[in-house]
């Protein structure tokens, strides 16, 4: 039987929130004392405003997580994909499913999670993953790429005719911000100077959805965005779980992987250019993917036919997955970015991820199976 959640009609403001958010904690946390309860705002919280709440009294409680979907959702692609109604009912979804943290209350613009006490991993740079790490990410990514993971995103409402790159990439091409909605005039100079125009843009998106077309595989509910920062490693149970599902949507597996392939070699979506790794460890990750998928009885068995398959769409789809980084980065750029972020080029960053793009998408595309 499913657990009860509560569901509140109530707004929190990004930047006021703390009287409203203290009323709801009485109801979820009703021994918590409200002098004693603190809030502390986690790191590059671009879009959304994510908090660790405690009361610093309490040592028995670790805290929850507090989610304040945030200003891009009014200004960016993320409008026109049902958000943020849908990655509500994901939230719940995957908590239900065992892929994701326990919901403790959803509110009209956010929700409390649990908080996951377990190991955040730092960027490795150009360093590989030790083994033990990439089969606990591989063990959960399966999970998700599930069929029976995919028909309860189906009952939610997730579109699953159409992979997510392209629902994100004409959305944000929709609301494609001008040299105006920039609030320096450096970042007005890169915009003019170095960011194609929309019309460019829109002719790449649809050089990249003739692309995908070729892929012969099926779409499967993905993470899509598994950078390191988004994950929490239970060394008790060997698990890892992921966080972060605001980019929640069925995509073909390639993208994941290669995804957070080449986050975890690069950094953070802050640093300028992507590193990519070695097509050994690529195959390497593949096929402990595909091990993983045998295991769990997805597929009946894999041969070197199907690890050359992935491994070609991981490289196609390598370039892309900057593409959409720079995109987002455009528009991220617009918004008000306080505190630590503040001194970010966003601009410059997305820049260089799109040149990235034009150099490398001909010889990457280029790939036979």
């Amino acid at each position: 039987m499913a657990r009860r959640v509560e569901m509140l009609d109530t707004e929190l403001q990004a930047d006021n929130y703390r009287d409203d958010a203290l009323v709801m904690l009485k109801r979820i946390r009703p021994k918590w004392n409200s002098e004693t309860i603190t809030f502390k705002r986690m790191a590059l919280g671009f879009v959304n405003t994510v908090l660790h709440v405690r009361d610093q009294k309490d040592e028995s409680d670790a805290g929850i997580i507090q989610r304040i979907f945030g200003e891009a959702y009014t200004t960016s692609a993320l409008q026109n994909t049902k958000f943020p109604e849908l990655e509500k009912k994901c939230v719940l979804m995957l908590a239900e499913l065992g892929l994701g943290p326990t919901v403790q209350c959803v509110f009209k613009n956010g929700y409390f999670s649990s908080f996951l006490e377990g190991k955040n991993f730092e960027f490795n740079g150009s360093e590989h993953l030790e083994d033990y790490v990439i089969d606990a990410i591989a063990t959960e990514i399966v999970k998700w790429h599930s069929p029976s993971t995919a028909a309860a995103a189906k009952e939610i409402g997730f579109d699953h005719t159409k992979p997510y790159t392209l629902v994100v990439l004409r959305s944000l091409l929709e609301t494609w911000p001008n040299e105006a909605s920039y609030k320096t005039e450096s970042s007005r100079k890169t915009f003019r100077e170095e960011i194609p125009s929309q019309s460019v843009m829109l002719e790449e998106v649809q050089r990249i959805e003739d692309m995908l077309a070729e892929f012969d595989t099926p779409l499967v509910f993905c993470h899509n965005d598994l950078n390191m920062s988004n994950m929490i490693y239970f060394g008790d149970s060997g698990r890892m779980i992921f966080l972060d599902f605001e980019n929640a949507g069925f995509n073909y597996p390639a993208f994941d992987i290669i995804s957070h392939i080449v986050s975890s070699h690069t950094g953070t979506c802050v640093d300028p250019t992507p590193r990519m790794p070695t097509d050994d460890y690529i195959l390497k990750w593949i096929q402990k993917y595909l091990e993983k998928r045998k295991a769990r009885g997805d597929i009946r068995d894999f041969k070197q036919k199907d690890v050359r398959t992935i491994f070609i769409q991981a490289k196609k789809t390598a370039p892309v997955t900057q593409f959409c980084l720079a995109l987002c980065i455009i528009h991220i750029a617009t918004l008000s970015i306080k505190d630590d972020n503040a001194h970010i080029d966003f601009l410059g960053i997305a820049a260089a991820r799109l040149k990235y793009y034009f150099n490398n998408r001909d010889e990457a595309w280029s790939l036979q199976i």
